[in-house]
């Protein structure tokens, strides 16, 4: 018992000559004794600690003098079987052979699984069941010889819910970007989303523009682009699902000639830098608010700051001094405006 004991047994003759008596019906093993010739059938009830039950049926065949021992058939209930709703019928096909006699009956039966099924023909070899619905279900075949032996087989049917078709993923590969040289970089910053799995990869590629470009890293979902020259550039993000489908989307870069205004001038420096990065704003658009954000080589953010109510001469500062040699990138944007951008050596 799978979940407890058997507390009682129970042998039982269900069949066969009216001589012949079990000894100890109460014990798991037990004995027959006074059988005559024919054929018997001997049921085992057990019990276990909860009261649920379970049978079994064997069969003793007594012969005469001179007469060989029946042998007992051989049945095949059949390969399992995989379905998906909302196909819910199919057929068994059961066979039999007895090697020294015939196969005189066959009957199906439900074993295991969900209710309502109907066994069209139970009393054949091969019969179709039909109103299946989700699970997993068992038939046993039994088949009994013109001399009362019987065999069992059984087979199994998996019975599923189709499953939906996949969804791709949606690439969003960010805003359009306008930059004027002297600055010619930019961070770009792609993201995905799959309805149905996960984004497993990234990809960006350049599908138009000047030949004059490079990408820090092509499989990152954040990443820059830089040695960009004059000219309108198509970049493409490629994103795939768990699932091998992909999604794509594209965004624009613009880049202006220098740009030079009496309103305002802009001036980063020292430029590479150790320590203290001091950005100095000259400017008659005062009242503004400004974004100062640097970004790490790879595109990421490293720092953003905010600045409100710009004056005609605005200055901020940058501690350097705890970020790692390399290149960076800063970029100073108002609403509605193009961004100012340039590259940021630190010593």
């Amino acid at each position: 018992d799978p979940d407890g004991t058997i507390t009682n047994y129970q042998w039982t003759k269900i069949s066969g000559p009216t001589a012949g008596s079990i000894t100890n019906p109460t014990s798991a093993i037990a004995t027959a004794t006074g059988l005559v010739q024919g054929t018997y059938n001997f049921q085992l009830e057990v019990t276990d600690n909860n009261g649920a039950t379970a049978t079994d049926v064997m069969n003793v065949t007594v012969f005469g003098p001179g007469v060989p021992p029946n042998q007992a058939p051989s049945v095949q209930a059949g390969p399992d079987q995989n379905l998906t709703l909302p196909l819910n019928t199919t057929t068994l096909s059961g066979s039999a052979t007895d090697p020294d006699g015939n196969i005189i009956s066959y009957q199906w039966t439900k074993i295991a699984g969900p209710a309502n099924v109907l066994i069209n023909n139970p009393a054949t070899a091969i019969t179709s069941i039909t109103n299946l619905v989700q699970g997993i279900y068992k038939f046993e075949l039994k088949a009994t010889d013109n001399n009362g032996s019987f065999a069992r087989d059984t087979m199994q049917v998996n019975v599923s819910t189709p499953v939906p078709p996949n969804q791709r993923p949606s690439a969003n590969a960010g805003k359009d970007i306008n930059i004027y040289l002297p600055a010619n970089f930019t961070p770009i910053s792609g993201s995905a989303t799959d309805a149905d799995g996960s984004v497993v990869s990234f990809n960006w590629s350049m599908i138009s523009g000047p030949s004059q470009y490079f990408f820090d890293n092509t499989t990152n979902a954040v990443t820059s682009v830089s040695n960009l020259q004059q000219g309108t550039y198509e970049v493409e993000l490629t994103v795939l699902d768990n699932k091998g489908a992909s999604g794509k989307d594209t965004l624009m870069i613009y880049v202006g000639s220098s740009r030079t205004s009496p309103e305002e001038v802009i001036r980063i420096f020292p430029n590479p830098v150790q320590e203290d990065l001091s950005i100095e704003i000259s400017t008659s658009r005062t009242g503004r608010e400004l974004a100062i954000t640097l970004y790490g080589a790879k595109g990421e953010i490293i720092l953003r700051k905010e600045v409100k109510d710009l004056q005609s001469i605005q200055k901020e500062n940058i501690n350097m001094d705890q970020y790692a040699k390399g290149e960076y990138f800063l970029s100073i944007s108002s609403k509605g405006e193009r961004p100012f951008s340039q590259k940021i050596i630190k010593l």
